[in-house]
């Protein structure tokens, strides 16, 4: 049976950092489609449903970046609780000397997830392709928008090419 010393360590370098990884890797796989969605977007003309799946978009992004976010300071408050604990407490000292190394030595947790910003901002300029600013492509308005099975095709491929999401630790999705 782990130690409560043990158990946050635990929980602060291993279980909470593991969350970390699965939304990181969720808000990776949607930056992705919000990208292309964003570029299809542009392409249809700027349709009011289109735009609106961007907004939904951006916004589950922000509280995926936050969560991330969050979770790392979570765990960057519990070892440094610990670490009190481990220099007021002859008990929780006794039982940090106790751990493993490799729980001792392990790094602290600390996530990426880029800045969307707004996906509702011109990203994508049809109408005036110059001069853009920074982080636009522009799209040829004369292009016509990938067909439905060319989008597919791209999806797939991509899907293809990125990782699979196991189930977080300790979650049954069943």
């Amino acid at each position: 049976m782990d130690t409560p010393i043990e158990a946050i360590y635990k929980a602060a370098k291993e279980e909470i950092p593991a969350e970390g990884d699965y939304l990181t890797r969720i808000a990776g796989h949607l930056h992705s489609a919000i990208t292309t969605l964003d570029r299809q977007t542009a392409h249809a003309g700027e349709p009011a449903l289109m735009t609106s799946m961007l907004r939904v978009g951006g916004d589950i992004y922000d509280v995926l970046h936050l969560a991330v976010r969050s979770l790392d300071n979570a765990s960057v408050a519990l070892i440094m609780t610990a670490d009190d604990f481990v220099n007021t407490d002859d008990q929780a000292r006794e039982d940090y000397e106790n751990l493993s190394q490799d729980l001792k030595d392990a790094e602290m947790p600390h996530h990426s997830t880029d800045e969307l910003g707004n996906p509702e901002d011109e990203g994508y300029d049809v109408e005036n392709p110059m001069p853009m600013p920074p982080g636009t492509t522009h799209i040829d308005p004369s292009e016509d928008p990938d067909t439905p099975d060319q989008d597919r095709e791209q999806r797939d491929a991509q899907e293809d090419s990125q990782p699979e999401l196991p189930d977080a630790p300790g979650r049954d999705w069943e």
